[in-house]
């Protein structure tokens, strides 16, 4: 952008766990950068750096809104696998007033994690209702991350369950 056109020193830029050999580097940089490439390439770095100061100036207003639930917030971040960007999503979600549910199976439906009861023949099906699904998004991946924390209570039913289900898929599988 600067009047800058060696591919050498341009691969010599290149991080080190760049798996490429340095020749090939070269060879790739080695091209026709045109006036109108530039033009092009500051273009779109501006548009990058507006794009950047919007993030903050939505980050620093999501913060300024959940000021009054700091709280809340300190109260969910003590769930394994909940941080603080995941409480404040939560919040603003389902919002504080749980009084809105009458039971803990109300919230659970209303978000699609609770199970179905059905059964036929015998068989249980347990499929999830659709419900809300950026709570569902969130609720999921906050599972995955707790089954992931080492010496808790829910990385220790993951792994007591994940065992069961290993077993009786094997039990289960033709031989």
């Amino acid at each position: 952008m600067e009047g800058q056109t060696d591919p050498v020193y341009f691969a010599s830029l290149c991080h080190g766990k760049v798996k490429a050999e340095q020749e090939d580097i070269i060879m790739a940089l080695e091209g026709n950068l045109t006036e109108h490439h530039k033009f092009m390439i500051r273009i779109i770095r501006q548009d990058i750096r507006q794009t950047e100061t919007l993030i903050k100036e939505l980050d620093m207003e999501i913060e300024k809104q959940l000021l009054p639930y700091a709280q809340e917030i300190a109260l969910l971040q003590q769930i394994p696998g909940i941080g603080e960007q995941t409480a404040g999503e939560l919040i603003s979600e389902i919002g504080v007033d749980m009084d809105v549910f009458a039971t803990d199976k109300h919230i659970s439906s209303w978000a699609g994690v609770s199970s179905g009861n059905k059964e036929s023949a015998g068989k249980k099906s347990g499929k999830t209702t659709h419900g809300n699904k950026q709570v569902k998004s969130i609720l999921t991946e906050s599972g995955w991350a707790a089954s992931r924390t080492k010496g808790t209570f829910l990385s220790s039913k993951y792994k007591r369950l994940v065992g069961r289900e290993a077993k009786r898929e094997q039990l289960h599988m033709p031989s």
